[in-house]
């Protein structure tokens, strides 16, 4: 499984759409409210320990994401774990295409089977996610262009 806790991988294509991504965001009122609102309910997004977490789009090769190719997907996926609970965050940079891909979520804290919640995200996604044996444990989840959804 791979997870680090740098930003090493992250070269400056991808922190610059990155960026733009948070530029764009700030204005969305409504999705910045709810964002904001659940940063101050949940300590794991307050206290948390960052770890970068792997996507596949098959579900079986699992690599921490770039921006290698403007048609690839676009996905940044991180987990913020505080005293046994995580949320995973992730991120569609595509501005057309939605993706839909299987994320790493920490194996240790979740069974084969349970499931997680939507926490954050457009009511056109599911509310709940499926937790699988891949890569340790991963959901699989579709993500808007330039989306930002949370499951916990």
């Amino acid at each position: 499984m791979e997870i680090t806790s740098d930003s090493s991988w992250a070269n400056a294509r991808d922190q610059a759409a990155l960026s733009g991504f948070f530029e764009e965001y700030r204005v969305r009122s409504a999705e910045i409210e709810a964002l904001l609102s659940l940063i101050q309910k949940q300590p794991a997004l307050q206290h948390g320990t960052y770890h970068w977490r792997a996507i596949s789009e098959d579900g079986t090769d699992f690599r921490l994401s770039g921006l290698s190719d403007e048609q690839d997907t676009c996905v940044l996926a991180w987990s913020r774990i505080f005293e046994a609970s995580e949320i995973l965050c992730v991120i569609n940079l595509h501005r057309r295409k939605e993706a839909v891909v299987y994320v790493t979520v920490d194996d240790g804290l979740h069974a084969s089977g349970t499931r997680m919640n939507r926490m954050l995200g457009p009511g056109s996604i599911p509310g709940e996610l499926n937790v699988e044996d891949r890569n340790g444990k991963s959901i699989r989840l579709t993500i808007p262009p330039r989306g930002l959804v949370m499951y916990g």
